[in-house]
């Protein structure tokens, strides 16, 4: 069986991480515009606190998740063996 990097451990929890956040940020937006409030809000102004706070949510988890996927697949450079004399 394959051992896991450091690095790799680091890419999965960030990936678990991510979704789990994507995933809050996605359910609160819908959550919010069905609300009463936010179609009132949305009549006055462009967009609530609520609306702006679960846009953040979702755009950060999907960068977290992306970033979770380069760490587990990154590489680490190869080490230079001396010479033995």
């Amino acid at each position: 069986m394959a051992r896991l990097r450091t690095t790799q451990i680091v890419g999965i929890i960030l990936l678990i991480v991510g979704v789990a956040v994507l995933v809050y940020g996605l359910t609160s937006l819908s959550a919010t515009r069905e609300t009463a409030s936010y179609q009132i809000t949305k009549f006055f102004k462009q967009k609530s606190n609520a609306e702006e706070q679960a846009l953040i949510f979702t755009v950060s988890g999907g960068v977290v998740t992306a970033l979770g996927l380069v760490v587990f697949f990154i590489r680490p450079p190869a080490k230079k063996r001396r010479k033995k004399r």
